[in-house]
């Protein structure tokens, strides 16, 4: 069955988008602050002020399209992605356009297809977010190493190391580390307890059952909101094949359909 995606290009494509122009701001905001520090204003006034105003509309553009994403894009994305989970799962389109092929099992329960997209969901997120974090690790390590040792070594200029400093533990960098990596083991524990559950359990009509679907469920859910992590495309593409043979193994060994 071909894949046909409507949610990603509706919803998830101008989140990213909108996420590109709050990173390009930031970058801009962290460099003009680095030039503002080698700009003699006695001497260059004019190319000052053009580099201080250049940098305050950084920033705005920074804070505003932040906001945006976080209380706008995001929020949409996920409740476009959540009707599309609910719509595949109880077999009812909560909106015209539904994906086809994003689902992969053909369980008939309602509840039990459900707990079976659930399973995949968390199995593709932690794996795109593992590859994530290995270059995030590898970035991240080298930035703090290094502004550790410009701070150490006492004859490097303050401001520089401010303006490090200011890259380094800002939302875009250090903060989106920790909130990868918190995500990363909220979406594990919450994979291995799904498939946990379908292995235990002989009853699927049993009201715990449903009821703990509904729980993981919902905690998976809270997780991606409160970490405010979008995952990267770029991987997606590049492990999808790889991912969907690992998800042929996992359903064989769940017992799903």
């Amino acid at each position: 069955m071909a894949r046909h995606d409507p949610i990603g290009k509706r919803f998830y494509i101008p989140l990213g988008k909108a996420e590109r122009i709050s990173d390009v701001a930031f970058w801009s905001a962290t460099i003009l602050s680095v030039v503002v520090l080698k700009v003699d204003k006695a001497q260059y006034e004019a190319l000052y002020d053009i580099v201080q105003t250049t940098f305050i509309l950084s920033v705005l553009c920074m804070f505003g399209m932040g906001l945006v994403v976080r209380l706008y894009f995001a929020p949409r994305s996920q409740e476009g992605r959540m009707l599309d989970f609910v719509s595949n799962a109880f077999s009812v389109a909560l909106d015209h356009q539904t994906s086809v092929g994003y689902y992969n099992n053909a369980e008939i329960d309602q509840v039990r297809k459900a707990a079976a997209n659930l399973l995949e969901n968390t199995y593709f997120t932690k794996s795109i977010l593992e590859k994530m974090l290995g270059t995030q690790r590898i970035l991240g390590g080298i930035y703090v190493l290094t502004w550790g040792w410009a701070l150490i070594f006492r004859v490097t200029d303050l401001d520089w190391i401010a303006v490090v400093a200011q890259a380094i533990f800002s939302e875009q960098f250090f903060s989106r580390w920790l909130r990868l990596e918190w995500l990363r083991s909220q979406v594990e524990r919450i994979y291995k307890d799904t498939y946990n559950l379908f292995r235990s359990v002989s009853d699927f009509q049993n009201p715990e059952f449903r009821a703990r679907v509904v729980a993981f469920l919902l905690q998976y859910e809270v997780s991606k909101s409160q970490a405010g992590i979008s995952l990267s495309t770029r991987v997606f593409k590049r492990l999808n094949t790889k991912m969907s043979v690992e998800w042929n193994k996992i359903k064989a060994a769940a017992g799903i359909a």
